[in-house]
């Protein structure tokens, strides 16, 4: 009886064994991509992941990186980010630096990934949810995007969240003018139901301008992954919406999103970032 005891006295210190984080940077000259990748130590996974672009500055004034990929890699050991830097050559330094977190566990059994797929036309929004399975719980998500052209053509999300405890959704503009492109969404889903709960906040983000928000677990509690999403209005001259920039854990406890506004509407956005938190 004792040695049963012990046994599971071991097991629930795995499951609530602090994250760990692994990151990889890389440097994109304007109108260049860029694809950092973040891996994480031998006999773990990537259970969430998340991206940085730090020094984004709007209006051809230097770097301006937006990701248009952010997933776990086939070897289920990293993350991937994708993006595109959308400085103008010939203005001001824009070379700028794209970073990948990859948040890594050693518990078993391994999270799994689930996919759902969908076509965007040309110059226009849409939006993915992939679902996990009965008995298990959405812990993560991403998307996967064409690689952006020179002109920086491609899929740039607006929405990463959790929609429900198995569901995870994108929504994306797809800035190509000329063609239709596929929006892939991925949620990673733990059989062990771990019942996160979520804390949010947000802010007004007018065009061409930045924010940065942070989204805090409540007592302390760990930060398992996060998610952002703007508000969105297709009316012109009003037309607005934001895209995140940055999405990622700080201080082991909150989740950090920064966003910039675009630039064809007239008035604010609302960003929000959210965490999801270990119960």
């Amino acid at each position: 009886m004792a040695a049963g005891i012990g046994a599971f006295v071991v097991l629930a210190a795995v499951a609530v064994a602090a994250l760990t984080t692994a990151s990889k940077s890389v440097k994109l000259k304007p109108g260049e991509n860029g694809t950092p990748i973040a891996q994480c130590p031998s006999g773990s996974e990537a259970v969430a992941g998340g991206f940085g672009a730090p020094g984004f500055k709007p209006g051809g004034k230097g770097p301006a990186i937006l990701p248009f990929t952010s997933r776990r890699t086939p070897s289920e050991r990293a993350w991937e980010i994708r993006g595109h830097n959308f400085d103008a050559p010939g203005g001001p330094d824009g070379t700028g630096e794209l970073i990948a977190y990859a948040y890594c566990d050693k518990h078993r059994p391994p999270v799994i990934e689930r996919t759902k797929s969908s076509e965007i036309a040309p110059s226009s929004v849409g939006d993915t949810v992939a679902a996990c399975p009965g008995g298990s719980e959405a812990v993560s998500g991403g998307l996967l995007g064409p690689n952006a052209r020179a002109e920086g053509a491609s899929i740039f999300a607006y929405v990463s969240r959790r929609v429900s405890d198995r569901k995870w959704k994108v929504a994306a503009l797809n800035n190509d003018t000329t063609d239709s492109h596929k929006l892939k969404v991925f949620v990673y889903c733990d059989k062990r139901e771990p019942g996160l709960t979520s804390k949010s906040n947000k802010e007004n983000v007018d065009p061409l301008k930045t924010v940065s928000l942070v989204a805090k677990c409540r007592n302390g509690r760990e930060a398992v992954s996060g998610g952002y999403a703007s508000t969105l209005d297709i009316n012109l001259p009003s037309a607005t919406l934001a895209f995140g920039y940055t999405s990622r854990r700080v201080r082991g406890n909150s989740w950090k999103v920064a966003a910039v506004g675009n630039n064809s509407g007239d008035h604010a956005a609302t960003e929000t970032a959210i965490a999801y938190c270990k119960a």
